[in-house]
């Protein structure tokens, strides 16, 4: 991570490790209401990444609205705040079945967005199209592809971030069927890492052959 632009390999900033302003968070707690103020936090890997307020105002029969942000990002590098709160606008559109389903106006685009983001280093929230967000998943070589997918197969069974650790034992709530099950599919998932792993290293050891 860095700032707006970097990413793995001097690529474009990704979704993942933008802050997300998703609308369906802002009316959660709407309620009844018309006009309501919060504020969101999040973590990336366990530590705080940043933090929103927002004061909302929706105004139905014109099929308009409005919320006012302020923000703060979090990173190695210090804190990066808006100077001021801006103001984003909203709209909706008609549901098929009645009811209204709202929308971010991206600042940058004027795209009817769910969503909104931020990446390292920008100052307003904006599009994943005007900030040309890609996603983890395009970046991943298959190696890191098999690496996550197992990672993510141990931890339903109180696995860590450690993949070359021993199977945790099963965890007491779960049923010897269902711990039995992970474990084949942590198995099956292992044997395209083992062949990723092993191509790699066969790169690896012609490219240290070709520069000899």
């Amino acid at each position: 991570m860095g700032g707006l632009g970097s990413g793995r390999s001097g690529g474009r900033p990704t979704v993942e490790s933008s802050l997300a302003l998703p609308m369906r968070t802002l009316l959660e707690h709407r309620g009844e209401r018309r006009e309501w103020a919060g504020e969101l936090t999040y973590t990336r890997n366990g530590y705080p990444s940043g933090s929103l307020r927002f004061a909302i105002r929706l105004d139905p029969e014109s099929y308009s609205g409005v919320v006012a942000v302020r923000h703060q990002r979090q990173s190695p590098w210090g804190d990066v705040e808006a100077p001021e709160p801006y103001a984003i606008k909203l709209t909706a559109t008609d549901q098929p079945f009645g009811g209204l389903r709202w929308w971010l106006i991206c600042p940058l685009s004027g795209l009817h967005c769910a969503s909104l983001f931020l990446p390292y280093g920008a100052r307003k929230l904006g599009s994943r199209q005007a900030y040309r967000l890609g996603y983890v998943s395009q970046r991943q070589s298959p190696h890191d592809t098999s690496i996550e997918r197992v990672r993510k197969l141990r931890k339903k069974i109180g696995g860590g971030d450690n993949i070359t650790t021993p199977l945790p034992l099963k965890p007491k709530w779960m049923r010897w069927r269902t711990y039995d099950r992970h474990v084949a599919a942590i198995r099956a998932a292992e044997g395209p890492l083992l062949t990723h792993s092993l191509a790699a290293l066969e790169s690896l050891r012609k490219g240290l052959q070709r520069n000899a």
